[in-house]
């Protein structure tokens, strides 16, 4: 367990994530090769999250951590355990730490949930994720064609295919062509990655959208995202 040091000297236990950081590091080449269910997005709301939750055990006072600890587990649904006082909680600083990780998951989702909507977004994540697949290649991991080039998926999975279609309500990202009509050629539903792999994009879902045929193959190899359109529910004028 990491010490963390306090302004006066003292140290206090404080919950470490050191073998946690390496595992996360160690998959990151896995993410951006194939789809998962836990996307590079997911990892990154809960590293963030986690990190910010170290820090807060090591630094703040008991009170703060019971507070912060107890929200976390009642919106993830978890069961507060008995020992999470502040008379008892620094017996159990492992088993909080395995909860609060847990937790984070929760978190993840429900922030996943929003941003996965948010093209915009989406391909401002991508494209930060891309200045670091530029710094990577074949000698480094079998998911790189080349230098900064992951390898084309020859399948895309049909749960990342239905959520893709469903969130860009059945519509061409460029052109807008409905794509929802039972004479559609199923060729014309093409799933692009918004960051081209040939510009260091990644195979992760959250770097998919749905085009027709012919805005794809116009595409090529150039980023295209439009400026997501935003629909209100009624009327916002005066």
């Amino acid at each position: 367990m990491d010490e963390i040091s306090r302004g006066n000297g003292a140290a206090r236990p404080g919950l470490g994530a050191g073998t946690r950081d390496m595992a996360f590091v160690a998959g990151l080449f896995d993410l951006i090769a194939r789809p998962a269910k836990r996307t590079l997005l997911h990892n990154f709301i809960k590293y963030v999250n986690y990190s910010n939750i170290e820090w807060e055990t090591g630094h703040l006072s008991e009170d703060y951590v019971i507070g912060m600890a107890t929200t976390m587990l009642e919106g993830a649904g978890l069961n507060k355990p008995d020992w999470l006082t502040e008379e008892r909680y620094r017996e159990h600083v492992y088993d909080l730490d395995d909860l609060l990780f847990l937790a984070c998951d929760y978190a993840a989702d429900a922030a996943f949930y929003i941003l996965f909507s948010d093209k915009d977004f989406l391909f401002d994540f991508c494209k930060i994720v891309g200045n670091s697949v530029r710094q990577f290649g074949p000698s480094d991991a079998d998911c790189f064609e080349k230098p900064g080039v992951i390898k084309r998926l020859t399948y895309l999975p049909s749960w990342l295919r239905t959520a893709i279609y469903h969130r860009d309500h059945g519509h061409c990202q460029d052109c807008t062509r409905d794509l929802t009509a039972l004479n559609v050629p199923f060729t014309d539903l093409q799933y692009d990655h918004m960051l081209p792999l040939d510009v260091s994009g990644t195979n992760d879902p959250t770097n998919f959208q749905l085009l027709c045929k012919a805005c794809n193959t116009s595409k090529k190899a150039k980023p295209l995202v439009k400026k997501q359109l935003v629909c209100t529910y009624w009327d916002m004028g005066p």
